[in-house]
């Protein structure tokens, strides 16, 4: 007995120097990883909250369930939503360790709290529990108060923080240090005379209080529902060792256990075997037996985790089971109100109407009380497409040909708004296409904006211009609008013939740069609208035969008195001069004088008979692009000289 007690008192020096050292080791805290805030969606329901990896959302009948598994995060209220179910669970208390031969208490159970409230801020901020650590065979200090499941809490404006316990641990084995901890459900009892944690009886009540230290056993941990069981007996129906049976919620509309107590390990002198875990994620006491393990409460069940087993002999400190994670579940009544449309002229019923010109695409922006999908249907529903906006267009419909299914230019389109609940609602709108004076067409050249095109010298006739109009009965007038060479032409303006004022002449060009490119800008008319082409006509050389006059001579004529015989000629070239068909031998060929296009040609004639003769002229053209011709003869009378040599 001696030998014992002196091994008592000096565990219980460690214990005290571990807790000293303890109390001067910092804590370091994890890490926060950046929030991803987002929308999580399934079937007709949908939430915003801040965190989207830890965070997730199922559609129970026609309510919304979100469960929020760890850390931090925040939710948005859905508009409509008054009032809230819920479910917070801590984390649950990790079991206790051994360092002899004596066992450890199992971890209580995190807090479990279930209510409703009544809607009073647009978000709220939930914060999720993490369960016990695991007492790690290294670690330097065991007291259970450094491995107790975290509080998990609903907090927002107007609400009283909602705030579930984290479990206690159980009560380490006698020769690392027996307190067991407080919580939302108390830890167990361990390691013989080992101290158990006592449950928050509330109201409302979270959890209750670990099972006593029973020699030989250790204390199961207590649970949401239930006592954990004592050492060596039952303790309210729990079975000894046994942790602490947790509480049913069918939140999530299965019905399921929260908050199961952990169970205490088995003693290695005796051979007991491991208390089990509690329902409701609690982890089983590791057997009396060389490298046996407790196991780690339930992740997201606020379990208890189970108490560490000794060894015979005394041996290094074995590390106890995990104590689970809490979690908070939210529940609400599905969004079931069906979006409001609002269309043209602010419509918010079944039907609307609207009426557009023809030729535009813009139909309407249409709008909803709420974030919805926009889709369109109907019986006309090929010529419209609307956005994620809202926004409606039409594909350009012309009044002259209907193409809707009545052929009246009434176009029907259904609008449907889709909210993030799945809830639709319809609006049927009436599109109704209206006349507009549209501008006529000149239909030359393919309609092109200019028109250009060559033509022979010589010919006043141009082109007959054409010109169509959609607008039924509309009156037409052609006129000339424009143009460096305008001056130059004229136009019909009923027939569009257009002609030149005169022959334009290759050789003389008449437009205004004098390079035989004409310019003229032919409009149409309905007497309010127009449309114009630029024509640009170019004039190319034409083979024309010279003009040739009748020969001439001046004063009277004597024979053997030189006369002066004159031709005058459209073109230049060499001149042949005949009298009574014969070549007039001095006049062979006389080059013209003067310019385009009145050239002259002489020649010196001395008739060697009297009477009447025939005078004729012969021209070759030096410009190729004349011909030969050969004057109309000309009758003269050649007199008797009067006076002497």
């Amino acid at each position: 007995m001696a030998i014992t007690r002196r091994r008592k008192q000096r565990h219980f020096l460690v214990f005290v120097t571990q807790v000293l050292i303890a109390s001067l080791t910092p804590v370091v805290l994890p890490a926060t990883a950046n929030a991803a805030a987002g929308t999580i969606t399934s079937g007709g329901c949908s939430a915003a909250v801040g965190e989207v990896t830890t965070a997730s959302i199922s559609q129970v009948g026609t309510d919304c369930v979100i469960r929020f598994t760890s850390g931090s995060n925040s939710w948005t209220v859905p508009s409509g939503v008054t009032s809230v179910r819920y479910l917070v669970v801590a984390g649950g208390g990790a079991g206790g360790a051994a360092g002899g031969n004596d066992g450890s208490g199992g971890g209580g159970a995190g807090g479990v709290l279930a209510g409703t409230f009544s809607v009073g801020a647009s978000s709220y901020s939930v914060t999720v529990g993490n369960g016990g650590a695991s007492t790690s065979s290294s670690a330097a200090n065991h007291n259970p108060a450094n491995f107790n499941g975290g509080n998990s809490t609903i907090s927002g404006t107007s609400l009283v923080t909602i705030t579930a316990l984290g479990g206690g641990s159980g009560s380490s084995e006698s020769n690392v240090t027996r307190v067991a901890s407080n919580g939302g459900s108390g830890g167990g009892g361990g390691g013989y005379s080992g101290s158990r944690g006592t449950g928050t009886a509330g109201p409302p009540r979270q959890g209750y209080d670990g099972g006593a230290t029973s020699a030989p056993g250790d204390g199961g941990g207590g649970g949401a529902g239930a006592p954990g069981g004592n050492g060596n007996s039952t303790n309210g129906g729990t079975a000894a060792r046994a942790g602490g049976i947790g509480v049913t919620n069918d939140i999530t509309g299965t019905s399921t256990y929260y908050g199961g107590g952990g169970g205490a390990s088995g003693d290695a002198r005796n051979g007991t075997t491991g208390g089990a875990g509690g329902l409701g994620g609690g982890g089983a006491g590791a057997a009396a037996s060389s490298g046996a393990t407790p196991t780690n409460g339930i992740a997201n069940t606020g379990g208890g985790g189970g108490g560490a087993a000794g060894a015979n002999p005394v041996g290094s400190v074995k590390a106890s089971g995990a104590g689970g994670s809490g979690v908070v579940i939210i529940r609400f009544a599905g969004d079931t109100t069906a979006p409001i449309i609002t269309g043209p002229s602010s419509a918010t019923g079944a039907t609307s109407t609207i009426s557009i010109s023809e030729n535009s695409t813009s139909v309407h922006t249409f709008s909803a009380n709420e974030t919805v999908t926009w889709s369109n249907s109907g019986t006309d529903s090929t010529f419209f497409s609307i956005t994620s906006g809202g926004v409606l267009t039409i594909t350009a419909r012309d009044f002259e040909a209907p193409a809707d299914v009545g052929s009246n230019n009434t176009y029907e389109v259904t609008i449907t708004a889709t909210d993030l609940s799945s809830n639709v609602k319809t609006q049927v709108l009436t599109v109704t296409i209206t006349n507009v004076n549209e501008a006529p067409r000149i239909t030359n050249n393919s309609s092109s904006a200019t028109f250009a095109f060559s033509q022979p010298e010589n010919s006043t006739s141009v082109v007959t211009y054409q010109a169509t109009d959609e607008d039924a009965g509309s009156s037409l007038s052609f006129s000339i609008s424009g143009g460096s060479d305008s001056a130059d032409f004229t136009i019909n303006s009923g027939s569009g013939v257009l002609t030149f004022t005169s022959n334009p002449d290759f050789e003389a060009p008449a437009d205004s740069d004098q390079n035989n490119i004409y310019i003229v800008e032919i409009s149409v008319s309905d007497g309010s609208l127009s449309d114009t082409q630029t024509v640009t006509l170019t004039i190319t050389n034409a083979n024309e035969t010279a003009s040739l006059g009748a020969p001439t001579v001046s004063g009277t004529i004597y024979k053997g008195v030189i006369s002066t015989i004159s031709v005058s000629s459209t073109a230049a070239g060499r001149v042949a001069f005949f009298v009574g068909g014969k070549r007039i031998s001095t006049c062979l060929s006389r080059a013209t004088t003067g310019s385009y296009p009145s050239f002259t040609a002489t020649c010196s004639w001395k008739p060697p008979v009297m009477g009447r003769q025939i005078l004729t002229a012969r021209i070759t053209p030096t410009d190729l692009t004349f011909s030969a011709s050969t004057s109309a003869g000309s009758e003269v009378r050649v007199f008797r000289r009067t006076n002497s040599r």
